[in-house]
């Protein structure tokens, strides 16, 4: 498994796959769960808080082992294989109140890409402050 901060690089080599465009993050974590797919995130400003809802991070919490003092607590996970994702144009933002609402202190990882095979192309993401979204 590889932790990305808050810069995603590429991996690996793309696939051919048809173009499939999403336009949230919620999207993008769903297509990006299978295999071999070309994927392209709309050009904009996304709000990781609009993702991580308590829903979210609960079930976060329930994938955890407890016993587990450097279990990585993946706030967006890249599960596929062999995807092309081209994030180019668009930003997200990552408010950094979500550690605190995270269900576990210790080694919060914003991106993990545990597929294998994936090339991720960002051209920005940025931490703010809860007082400084935009």
């Amino acid at each position: 498994m590889r932790c990305i901060g808050i810069s995603l690089l590429g991996l690996a080599a793309a696939s051919k796959a048809e173009v499939t465009e999403v336009a949230s993050i919620d999207q993008l974590a769903n297509v990006s769960a299978g295999n071999s797919r070309h994927i392209r995130l709309k050009p904009g400003v996304y709000m990781m808080a609009d993702y991580l809802t308590d829903a979210r991070f609960s079930e976060i919490a329930k994938a955890l082992d407890p016993a587990d003092p450097r279990a990585v607590l993946p706030f967006f996970s890249f599960t596929g294989s062999g995807n092309r994702i081209d994030c180019e144009g668009a930003e997200v933002v990552v408010n950094t109140a979500l550690y605190a609402k995270a269900p576990k202190s210790g080694y919060h990882c914003t991106f993990v890409v545990s597929g294998s095979n994936n090339t991720i192309t960002v051209s920005r993401s940025r931490q703010t402050e809860p007082a400084r979204l935009l």
